[in-house]
Parts: C-alpha cells; sequence; structure tokens
C-alpha cells in the first residue's frame, strides 16, 4: 500500500507538472495571437481614441481560412475587445521562466500595460506597468543596462539582453535551415509578397499582395 501510494503521487505530480506545461504553451500562443492582432489593428486601423474604435481595423480570424475566402474587417473596438481579453487569459496560464526568443508573463503583462494605454485605459495601463516593474524587480532575472553598457546594448550583435522581455529569433543562425527567416522572405517574395519596410515592434508599414496596395501604420 505504501508503494502504491507512492506511484499513485508520482503520477499526480507528473499530470500536473504536464498541465503545467501545457497551460504555459497554450498562454504562450494566445499572447502571440493578441501581440499580432495588436500589430494588425495599429497597422490597418484608426487609433482608438479616434472615434472609440467605431471605424473599421483588421479581420478576427477564429477558424482556419479556406482559399477563395475573404474575412471582413472588423472594428477596432470589437478588435481590442478580443487583444485584451485574450491578454488577460493567457498571463493567468503563462510562466514567469526567462526563455530566450519565446514570451513569458512578463512579458506579455508588458504587452497589455501598452494594450491597455492604447485602449485609453490609463489608470489599468499604469496600474499594471506600475506592478509589474515591482515584480520584475523582486524576480532578478531582468535588469536596466548599466550607463557604460548602454551604447553596447543596442548593438545587432546583442541578443536578449538584461532588458529585453522578448525578442523574436529571426536571424538565419536562430533559425537555420527551411525554418529561417531568409528563407521565409524569399518564399513570401516568390508568391508576390513585397515588403517594403517594418515599423517599430514588428508592425508592417506596406504589404502589397500582387499589386493591391493596403494602408500603412496609424500609430
Amino acid at each position: 500500500m505504501k508503494t502504491l501510494g507512492k506511484l499513485k503521487l508520482h503520477e499526480f505530480r507528473k499530470a500536473e507538472l504536464e498541465k503545467r506545461e501545457l497551460n504555459a504553451l497554450k498562454g504562450e500562443t494566445m499572447a502571440v495571437i493578441a501581440l499580432c492582432q495588436f500589430d494588425l489593428t495599429r497597422c490597418f486601423g484608426y487609433p482608438y481614441t479616434k472615434d472609440n474604435g467605431a471605424s473599421l481595423g483588421a479581420p478576427l480570424i477564429d477558424h482556419l481560412v479556406g482559399t477563395y475566402e475573404n474575412p471582413s474587417r472588423s472594428t477596432v473596438a470589437q478588435a481590442y475587445d478580443f487583444i485584451i481579453e485574450t491578454l488577460e487569459e493567457a498571463v493567468t496560464l503563462m510562466s514567469e521562466e526567462k526563455n530566450n526568443g519565446r514570451m513569458n508573463k512578463y512579458a506579455a503583462r508588458a504587452l497589455l500595460a501598452r494594450v491597455y494605454l492604447y485602449h485609453n485605459d490609463n489608470r489599468k495601463a499604469f496600474d499594471m506597468a506600475d506592478q509589474l516593474i515591482k515584480d520584475v524587480d523582486a524576480s532578478g532575472s531582468y535588469a536596466l543596462y548599466p550607463h557604460e553598457k548602454y551604447v553596447a546594448a543596442w548593438s545587432v550583435e546583442t541578443k536578449f539582453g538584461s532588458e529585453s522581455f522578448f525578442e523574436i529569433a529571426n536571424s538565419v543562425d536562430d533559425t537555420p535551415g527551411r525554418d529561417s527567416w531568409d528563407l521565409s522572405l524569399r518564399n513570401m517574395r516568390s508568391r508576390c509578397w513585397l515588403i517594403r519596410e517594418m515599423c517599430v515592434g514588428s508592425c508592417w508599414r506596406r504589404i502589397n499582395m500582387r499589386e493591391k496596395r493596403y494602408g500603412g501604420c496609424t500609430n
């Protein structure tokens, strides 16, 4: 009975660990989806504060899109509701562990604070950012660059620094072979995607597809 009890306890702990790992992956996926929708909304919609989100933004995709399907655009308000709801749930699932090239709970909370700000929820933005700074400082996982290292921190050779919550590993060295960023860009060009330039924070300014021009980032 004692051995059986230990076995059951081991199985329970293993199941709990697997559940936490699955939740962390689910939360990370949700946070990345929210990040992409946030960038799309800022690129293809007016700022929320212009008309409280009544104008049109990017489509909200919640299913596998067919080859000839043309999803309709959602309003900016609908997009922000989706982004905020997704991030708020993601934060409850994610791990605080720092993993270079991956999002964790700190990165999702930082993004949520910014989303609140763009959504004109200034009090929520302040409270989220204020608490995040305190929690990050207590964690010891991140730190501001000292004065003598600040300039060097902006070098292209510097990756995943102590101030960085989230960076996309998008160089050929980070993801070699068929999964590399360089190959992805070549494939997009071959499919008539012409990438003009990128905004700060991975936001596309202009993307031309088959000679159709779409509007650039508005903020």
